[in-house]
């Protein structure tokens, strides 16, 4: 049982050091912003909450809600009020 915490810890310590590498920062802001568009539908546009019932009707809100996510991306693109940070992996 002893042997088992030291292998953990060394296990832990050497994740540590690896998650400071430059290429696990560019991974983590990738994350990130993939995990952001989930999060601002539950938020923003209320996807857990939706005033219909039945499979087709909640497919269609929902729908609406990833379109008017995507619009309104498209008007602040356009109209250059976003903050888009370069996409590492394409940039490379």
């Amino acid at each position: 049982m002893f042997h088992n915490h030291i292998r953990k810890g060394r296990f832990r310590a050497q994740t540590k050091r690896e998650m400071k590498t430059e290429e696990y920062k560019q991974l983590a802001r990738i994350r990130n912003g993939v995990e952001t568009v989930p999060s601002i539908l539950r938020r923003i546009y209320q996807a857990d909450r939706m005033p219909v019932r039945g499979c087709i009707p909640s497919r269609f809100f929902f729908g609406c809600k990833v379109a008017a996510l995507n619009v309104r991306k498209l008007i602040t693109f356009r109209t250059g009020r976003g903050h888009y940070a370069q996409n590492p992996v394409l940039a490379t």
